[in-house]
């Protein structure tokens, strides 16, 4: 530090791992970061009585990841029997890996106001990832499904608010409230030229946050004849024939807004603390609910909304007819992911020093 108020900090490092191609599996990472206790300054002499601290941080860096298995590189045999007759089946294709990059910037501010009743942060970020670890599709005559490649370049970017307020304190009782906040925005970049990459029910598309759902929107029922009804591409339009071709993306299973607050309280050695935690803006695909409302489903009963399902003309119902070609890869299945958890309450207490001395 410099005066004490001025801060510059700086690392690197090098690293190699053998699940790597051999020509890549060495990267270099580092980072710069500096600091300013801007309350220390003179122009914010008169604001003493009431700024305790403010500190404006600023850093910049790489990290990598080597997020694949042992023998990814190679190219793997497993025993296998066919009609009787043992043999060898590749489970794994040979292929080039290096490690994945993350670049990151980070600035924001620490604060402390009223003599440490109100402390808190504000901190902006923008990370993007290069060489991204990501499934590639590939043709089914190839006896894979999917490899894994470096594919492109993904962005998350936003910003992080936290806050604790200690609103009482004195010799035999405290209570403080904290409470946090995250924004992120996710955005694949690019992937290698591709525009997109679907796997199962999931899309990885440019310019699309990735994990994102893609698929056929449900639009209820005929109540003419029970059939399921689907939209097409325009949004408005529906008919009875499902038809991949008319998938979109419906959303990212990634939370964008998510956080959590809790409140302690302290009586003379007796502690109460609550946490909750919360998330919101996402969605997400319930597996289960494509069992238990499935009509040919008999490894267990059915769910209790199959009594509503369409049996006449004229029925208002959003559960087709038992007759009808059943589809799970919709948005029936669909559902907000939105939560508000109470994640721990812990009551203890604190012996008195006179009997732990």
């Amino acid at each position: 530090g410099f005066k004490g108020k001025y801060y510059l900090n700086a690392g690197f490092r090098r690293d190699g791992s053998s699940r790597l191609s051999k020509e890549d599996r060495w990267a270099n990472s580092g980072q710069v970061g500096a600091s300013w206790i801007v309350s220390d300054e003179n122009f914010l002499k008169n604001a003493s009585n009431w700024l305790d601290m403010l500190k404006f941080k600023v850093s910049y860096g790489t990290v990598g990841s080597q997020g694949v298995t042992d023998f990814a590189t190679r190219e793997l045999l497993s025993a296998t029997s066919y009609n009787g007759i043992g043999g060898l089946v590749l489970t794994n294709f040979p292929r080039s890996l290096t490690w994945e990059r993350k670049v990151m910037f980070n600035t924001g501010f620490e604060f402390s106001l009223f003599k440490g009743v109100l402390n808190g942060t504000v901190e902006y970020y923008n990370n993007t990832t290069h060489d991204l670890f990501l499934d590639r599709q590939l043709s089914r005559t190839s006896g894979q499904q999917s490899i894994t490649n470096n594919l492109g370049k993904l962005r998350n970017s936003g910003y992080e608010i936290g806050i604790t307020a200690n609103i009482i304190r004195n010799t035999e009782f405290t209570w403080s409230i904290d409470a946090n906040y995250s924004h992120n925005k996710n955005e694949l970049i690019d992937q290698n030229g591709m525009e997109r990459n679907i796997t199962g029910l999931f899309i990885n598309q440019v310019g699309q946050p990735i994990n994102s759902l893609y698929m056929v929107r449900y639009a209820g029922v005929d109540p003419d004849n029970g059939d399921a009804l689907y939209y097409e591409l325009d949004g408005k339009t529906t008919t009875n024939l499902y038809d991949p071709e008319h998938r979109v993306v419906l959303g990212t299973t990634d939370p964008p807004h998510y956080g959590g607050f809790g409140t302690t309280l302290n009586y003379k050695g007796l502690q109460l603390e609550v946490l909750f935690s919360y998330a919101f803006g996402n969605i997400i695909y319930n597996n289960d609910r494509t069992n238990v409302e499935n009509p040919i489903y008999w490894f267990s009963n059915l769910a209790k909304r199959m009594l509503n399902e369409w049996q006449q003309p004229g029925d208002m119902t959003d559960i087709p007819s038992s007759f009808n070609n059943w589809v799970g890869e919709t948005s029936r299945y669909v559902e907000d992911a939105d939560y508000l958890r109470l994640r721990n309450v812990m009551l203890s207490y604190r012996l008195p020093r006179r009997l732990t001395e």
